[in-house]
């Protein structure tokens, strides 16, 4: 069975006759040759007529498993087809859904202020890209997004009922991830109402722009300091994603399977996302427990784990087409650069001395700070970098930057810089792994795109189907090419295709790019509603 979420077709082979795509519900699937039908399992393909009673040696099942290893054994030895098929996303340009988390609590006017400033770069970045100089003609740095989401949620998740100070206004649930969407007194010139998340697209774009859209973001932001001090920014994030993203939840239409998730946490604190099994974290009767500010530090077994919420935002990545980003803004120390950067480059930011969890003996109810500036005072992260060190791990890109900083620009640019990179409108990176000889600049894989329903391939007036040679998975290793049948002349419809640009010339992935002639109309490469495209190499 697979096994491999991010690639359900990791390892799927249908048994040699057939090709292993995606379901309607982002399962695998095998699609079998002619003369091969899938099984029940849909993994795996068997011939349309068995023997008819596997002869008689076989009446009493003695040779039925000799048997099927015979041919199994012949398949592989025969020159029959073996080969490895990977599942190719479809890129997705266009679409990008942004999820901010805000901590609202008394320490963080100055954080806010900070955000709303240089938040704008990020939007205008993202909606109408910088043009690049260094190309001929000067041309944008990226494909525009077209498609931009943005919902604003709080960490106030409430005290479990507990009427904690600073937590009376909600002490139950806080604003329970659910998107803010009321526009603040601090902030001139906002609407009197906003819905709940922020969108803009073809529908609006004409009329809503990026500018626009960007001043509405700071009126949702700015959220003021009237939050609850026992931040939960973990629960309230995945609160945001699952329940509340569910039909009928209050964020309900935010978030799409088609798009590029990008999550930004701003806090001045670690993050305390109390387990629902310890209520008694937020009894300030029980002094047998200490000061509540220091129980998060102090009963660590009370606090849900990072595994859990790593685990827990991992279960959005199967079947999505764009990649999860995580941004993280808070107390890691200014003048540290192990604890600034990518996650994958943040291990030995945990053993840095400013991040380790100690008691203020001047203060006995709070920690020792991790940085302290003008920006005011912020505590070691701890539990937010390591959700961004697993996060690079398992779930998608991640970047951590300093809260105590007075300008946020480098913070800002440096998580936007995680998402460009997947903002392609015609190529994907591809599985690790893939054949290329360099010698010949070839590769011994196919691309095979299977088209759902009755949809057609887009033909080409001036090298038509009817001149190219019937093509399926199953002669894709000898394909003649299209030729003109008067006058001999080989062609290629559309002059467009799929082609691989590897990983080791540009730093990066190997990637898939399909090229299209200038002025094509650019149909989506791979519907993925109806249609799937899998890369299918030999062994």
């Amino acid at each position: 069975m697979p096994n491999d979420a991010s690639d359900p077709c990791a390892g799927v082979d249908c048994g040699g006759h057939g090709f292993c795509g995606r379901s309607p519900d982002g399962a695998p699937s095998c699609f079998c040759l002619p003369g091969w039908r899938v099984d029940e399992s849909g993994l795996w393909c068997f011939p349309d007529e068995w023997p008819a009673d596997g002869g008689a040696d076989a009446a009493d099942g003695s040779d039925a498993d000799s048997s099927a290893d015979a041919s199994a054994e012949a398949d592989a030895t025969d020159g029959g087809p073996l080969w490895v098929d990977r599942w190719v996303y479809e890129p997705v340009p266009s679409k990008v859904d942004i999820l901010v988390l805000v901590d609202n609590s008394g320490s963080m006017a100055q954080e806010q202020c900070a955000l709303t400033l240089r938040f704008p770069e990020l939007v205008i970045d993202l909606l109408d890209p910088p043009l690049d100089y260094g190309s001929d003609p000067p041309r944008p740095s990226h494909p525009p997004v077209e498609d931009l989401n943005i919902g604003v949620i709080s960490s106030d998740m409430g005290a479990m009922g507990f009427a904690l100070p600073s937590c009376e206004r909600d002490p139950l649930d806080g604003d329970d991830g659910c998107f803010l969407h009321w526009p603040s007194p601090a902030v001139a010139g906002c609407h009197d109402g906003y819905p709940a998340f922020l969108s803009r697209n073809e529908l609006n774009a004409a009329t809503y722009s990026s500018e626009q859209m960007a001043r509405d973001f700071t009126c949702l932001a700015t959220l003021g300091t009237a939050g609850c001090n026992f931040e939960q920014p973990l629960a309230a994030l995945e609160k945001a994603l699952f329940d509340n993203a569910a039909p009928g939840g209050c964020n309900e239409g935010f978030l799409r399977p088609d798009s590029l998730l990008m999550l930004i946490v701003v806090t001045d604190e670690d993050d305390c996302s109390v387990d629902p099994a310890h209520p008694e974290m937020f009894d300030e009767r029980r002094e047998d427990l200490g000061h509540v500010n220091l129980r998060c530090h102090r009963f660590p077994e009370f606090v849900r784990t990072v595994e859990h919420f790593a685990t827990s935002f991992a279960r959005l990545a199967p079947g999505r087409l764009g990649r999860m980003v995580l941004g993280v803004i808070a107390g890691v120390p200014l003048d540290r650069s192990e604890c600034q950067g990518p996650g994958e480059e943040l291990e030995d930011c945990l053993d840095e001395s400013s991040m380790q969890e100690r008691v203020d003996p001047a203060l006995p109810g709070q920690l020792i700070p991790s940085c302290n500036t003008s920006m005011g005072l912020a505590f070691p992260p701890r539990r937010l970098v390591q959700l961004a060190i697993e996060w690079s791990k398992s779930v998608g890109s991640s970047y951590v930057d300093s809260v105590c900083k007075s300008d946020w620009t480098g913070a800002l640019r440096g998580i936007t810089e995680q998402i460009v990179d997947d903002i392609h409108d015609n190529a994907v990176c591809l599985p690790t792994g893939f054949p290329f000889d360099p010698s010949t600049c070839t590769s011994p894989c196919y691309l095979i795109e299977s088209l759902g329903g009755d949809e057609p391939c887009e033909a080409d007036p001036s090298c038509p189907p009817a001149w190219c040679p019937p093509a399926g998975p199953e002669t894709l290793d000898r394909l003649e090419p299209c030729r003109n049948p008067a006058t001999g002349e080989l062609c290629t419809p559309l002059e467009a295709g799929w082609w691989v640009t590897p990983g080791a010339w540009r730093d990066g992935c190997d990637v898939i790019r399909f090229h299209r002639p200038p002025g094509s109309v650019p149909p989506f490469l791979v519907d993925p509603g109806t249609s799937t495209a899998t890369l299918r190499c030999w062994r």
